[in-house]
């Protein structure tokens, strides 16, 4: 701090006065302590300041054991260890460097003295101060090991993913998103945590390394899952057009090694897209850094503008998130490269752009074939591993494709497809065909889960400032002037600021040119629809066509079926049938008739 004149003669003042003094018998003490009360701050400031601006030196010798370590290292990690071990994973501590030093001391730890060998336990204070000589301090320790810096040879060369809980939402009501609040949900509550896991939203990213391009998605999930991380991938891996260019194959996938990560459904993808998949270390976040800041990133810039408007569902969430992602990716500039994320991705080398058809992507995302024995009935059950479950499916139709009781077929699981599965049937050449069936039609119950409300009653204490701060602006937000009717709204769940466009500063994304790409050389199976029995067809036929086949023409329709089709009905004619039965059976329309004008009996006449 910058001394006033006032201030600076004071000083001098007290320099000549010290000079004069005697060094012996406290006179000086007296002057420094005068002064440094009526300048109001401390005696060492005091010294600090004359040494500074009048170069007085009291002319004390240094302590002869300065820089010495007045704790030996074996005390200090001691209490290190009894601090680092009563610390909670969050962070919090549970047992402190003062209690520490405490508990040791009771124990007759602590300085032998060399001359007389009596034991003595240095303040709180020195302990900390030489642990951190020493490099042993706690708050030393939760550092870990230094952090370096991995780089990626171009756009679509490393994508990192990360999956998160989302902790601004959850499934309110049968389709409303909603805020959730921090007064009910929170770790104090955990029932009411417990209540809405199944409703809970989680936030899905992938992010391109080089770039900094990045792919958004939500879906509603207790958590990450293979299915939702592979839904991401494959988002971000699809041309969405010219206002979000990043698009294509990377080389490597790099994430952590969760559930989701590892599971086969996620590795066997990656195997037949000849991506290297890649997970890093358990807890080593730092790992994935990039795609750890992008995910505060979407916290801060998207996610905090959602409490300012309604968020009737998910769909609308994505659309939302969709328009702000493009914005972004086309705007923000990245300090790291000094381009906008899109300019940066665009960069790629037309070589290393790697494109796949998103219907290929969807047909090559399956997990690893199982194989259902077949009994006499010809169902078999399916474990889905989907939200479906395990599922029943009757193969009866297959058996005029050659398939046969007590004999084994390979049942193929995509998941978007599912509840449907693909079997798989081979011939006696070794030929395979595939087959999409349905499960069996039957009735499903669902149950409600209703989450416990705990409630707690406070006494209310009086207002404070921030109190009646809170209160203006609510009743602000509310446009009213009743703070009853502002907290009636807010408890609600009201929209605050409804004449506010808190998307106002999202413009449409630019135009891109396009990148040319190499189509990566993948065919996707292709599957035939299974035959259908007569009784099956008729049921599809009263359910989507009445006019045609009803209670008046069921008899005639089923004999004119079972002449032309004695035994089922193909898959692949399924729709042919429907349309000529409607030819045949549905009511014709009566032919318009019309009568010629005056004008043109006169014309006729006259002719």
């Amino acid at each position: 701090m910058s001394l006033t004149p006032a201030q600076l003669d004071v000083i001098a003042q007290t320099a000549r006065e010290l000079r004069e003094a005697d060094p012996c018998n406290g006179e000086r003490g007296q002057i420094v302590r005068r002064t440094a009360a009526g300048l109001g701050v401390s005696e060492n400031t005091l010294y600090g300041w004359l040494k500074k601006h009048t170069g007085w030196n009291s002319g004390r010798k240094p302590r002869e054991d300065r820089g010495e370590i007045c704790a030996p290292l074996a005390l200090c990690k001691k209490v290190s260890g009894l601090v680092f071990f009563g610390t909670r994973a969050n962070g919090k501590r549970t047992m402190t460097i003062k209690r520490a030093v405490a508990v040791l001391a009771a124990q007759g730890e602590g300085v032998v003295s060399p001359e007389t060998g009596e034991v003595t336990m240095p303040s709180t204070a020195t302990i900390s101060r030489a642990m951190r000589q020493h490099g042993c301090h706690p708050d030393q320790l939760k550092k870990g090991k230094p952090t370096g810096q991995v780089r990626s040879l171009h756009p679509n060369h490393v994508w990192q993913i990360d999956a998160s809980v989302c902790v601004l939402y959850y499934i309110k009501g049968s389709k409303a998103v909603g805020v959730m609040d921090e007064r009910r949900f929170n770790v104090k509550k955990p029932g009411n945590l417990v209540g809405i896991k199944n409703k809970r939203v989680v936030r899905y990213l992938v992010t391109d390394h080089t770039s900094g391009a990045f792919y958004l998605r939500y879906e509603q999930s207790s958590g990450e899952n293979a299915l939702g991380v592979l839904s991401t991938v494959i988002e971000f891996m699809s041309d969405r057009g010219p206002q979000d260019p990043a698009h294509g194959v990377p080389d490597i996938i790099y994430t952590d090694p969760g559930a989701g990560n590892t599971a086969a459904l996620m590795v066997d993808f990656c195997d037949q897209l000849g991506i290297r998949l890649i997970h890093h270390a358990p807890g080593a976040a730092n790992a994935t850094g990039s795609v750890e800041a992008h995910q505060n990133i979407v916290e801060r810039e998207f996610e905090g503008r959602q409490r300012f408007h309604a968020v009737p569902d998910l769909v609308f969430l994505q659309a939302e998130a969709d328009r702000w992602r493009r914005h972004y990716l086309a705007t923000a500039v990245l300090r790291r490269h000094g381009e906008t994320r899109n300019q940066a991705w665009l960069s790629i080398p037309a070589d290393k752009l790697r494109t796949v058809d998103r219907d290929v992507l969807l047909a090559i995302a399956q997990w690893q074939n199982v194989t259902r024995k077949v009994g006499n009935d010809f169902v078999i059950s399916v474990e889905t591993r989907t939200h479906y479950g395990t599922l029943s499916y009757d193969l009866r139709e297959l058996a005029y494709h050659g398939l046969t009781s007590d004999t084994h077929v390979r049942v193929r699981l995509n998941p978007f497809k599912a509840p449907v599965v693909t079997v798989i049937l081979e011939a006696a050449d070794g030929t395979e065909r595939f087959f999409d069936v349905e499960p069996i039609s039957e009735d499903k119950y669902g149950q409600n889960l209703a989450a416990p409300v705990f409630g707690e009653s406070f006494r209310s204490l009086p207002d404070s400032h921030t109190d009646k701060m809170l209160k203006e602006i609510k009743m602000e937000a509310y446009s009213t002037d009743s703070i009853e009717e502002a907290e009636k709204a807010f408890k609600a769940g009201k929209t605050p600021y409804a004449g506010l466009d808190i998307m106002a500063d999202v413009r449409d994304a630019p135009l891109y040119l396009r990148k040319p790409g190499a189509p990566a050389d993948i065919v996707a199976p292709v599957a035939e629809a299974a035959p259908v029995s007569r009784v099956q067809f008729a049921i599809m036929m009263q359910r989507e066509h009445p006019e045609a086949w009803n209670a008046g023409t069921a008899e005639a329709c089923m004999e004119w079926l079972k002449v032309r089709y004695p035994e089922h009905v193909p898959g692949n004619k399924l729709d042919d049938v429907a349309e000529r039965l409607c030819e045949l059976f549905a009511p014709k329309r009566a032919a318009r008739l019309s009568f010629p004008t005056s004008e043109e009996r006169s014309a006729q006449c006259l002719s």
